[in-house]
This record gives C-alpha cells, sequence and structure tokens, in this order.
C-alpha cells in the first residue's frame, strides 16, 4: 500500500515523472510477486486554486465536483496501471475534516423563499455522491475503490453510515473498517 497519496499531486502538468516511474517501479516489483497493491490517502482533495478556476465546482447541484473527482479517480488509476486499488478515508483533508464540511460549497446557492434558506441536500447525501464519484471513476479502469471507515467522533460515523444507505447498492465499493 502506498499511504498518504493526494490524489492531485499525481495528475496534471506539475506531475514528478521521475517519481511517478519510481513508484511504479516498486509497484511492478510487488505485481511480478503477485501482491495487491492499493494506493490510499485522504479524500477528497483538490488542488490548489481549483474553486477559483471553477467556481461551478462548488455546487453539488451542478455535477462538477464530482465529475472531477470522478475523472481524477480515473486518472490516477491509468497513470498507476499496476495498482489494484484506490482507498481513501474521510475527515482529514482540508475540504473535509473535523472543523470543515466540505468547506465553502453546498448543494446550490441558498436561495430565499419568505425570507429562509431552503435546504437542498443533506451532509449525508452530498458524501453519497462524493462516494459514488470515486466509485464511478475506479470502476472505469477495471480497479477496486475502497472505503477506509474511520471516524474521529461517532457523529462523523453515524453520517457516514447515513451516507452508505444512500449509496445505490450496485456502485461497485469495497468496505474496510477501522475502530478507534
Amino acid at each position: 500500500m502506498i499511504h498518504g497519496f493526494r490524489v492531485e499531486q499525481w495528475i496534471g502538468p506539475a506531475v514528478e515523472e521521475a517519481r511517478v516511474a519510481a513508484d511504479r517501479k516498486q509497484l511492478q516489483r510487488l505485481k511480478r510477486l503477485g501482491v495487491r497493491s492499493t494506493l490510499s490517502g485522504g479524500g477528497p482533495s483538490v488542488p490548489e486554486g481549483f474553486f477559483e478556476k471553477d467556481p461551478e465546482a462548488r455546487w453539488f447541484g451542478t455535477g462538477r465536483f464530482q465529475k472531477y473527482i470522478r475523472e481524477s479517480t480515473t486518472q490516477l488509476l491509468r497513470r498507476f496501471p499496476e495498482a489494484d486499488a484506490l482507498e481513501i478515508y474521510l475527515w482529514e483533508t482540508p475540504l473535509l475534516n473535523d472543523a470543515d464540511f466540505f468547506k465553502g460549497m453546498g448543494w446550490l446557492p441558498r436561495v430565499r423563499a419568505f425570507s429562509a434558506a431552503e435546504p437542498w441536500m443533506s451532509p449525508a447525501g452530498m458524501i453519497a455522491e462524493l462516494l459514488t464519484a470515486y466509485a464511478r471513476g475506479a470502476e472505469v479502469t477495471g480497479k477496486d475503490f475502497m472505503l477506509l471507515t474511520f471516524a474521529h467522533f461517532p457523529a462523523q460515523e453515524r453520517l457516514l453510515i447515513d451516507a452508505l444507505k444512500l449509496v445505490d447498492p450496485k456502485v461497485p465499493m469495497l468496505l474496510i473498517h477501522k475502530g478507534q
């Protein structure tokens, strides 16, 4: 397992090709030995300046954020064809952590109706959308998507359970649970 992965560090024009080649060489060695390898890291994460370049991606209702997650997952697994899976864990990235829940993001820009903001999507729904995007991105490459169901607090664990209930059962996803 290559741990500590941040997807945006491995795709796009700023990637260090020498580092990619070195990691691929290690993965090829494992593959020859019959060992399954997994790329593992916190999610979601986006490159610096991502939302400035694509402000519409801040809103889950546009599908642009999910599209980025799906496409970057596919791109990552194609860059490392020797890897068998991508594993992510939540709650430890700038976008989604113990203090920030999809910081600066939402379903759609708030709409006022009779002076009350309408809710558009539950927090569990946003996580379900995120997990589906990761899984679909991996599915394109024939690789596995794994979610480490780690949580720092009981409320995060309940939220994750609620999100998993919303994910279509046909979405290919492996769950690994780590308790504290």
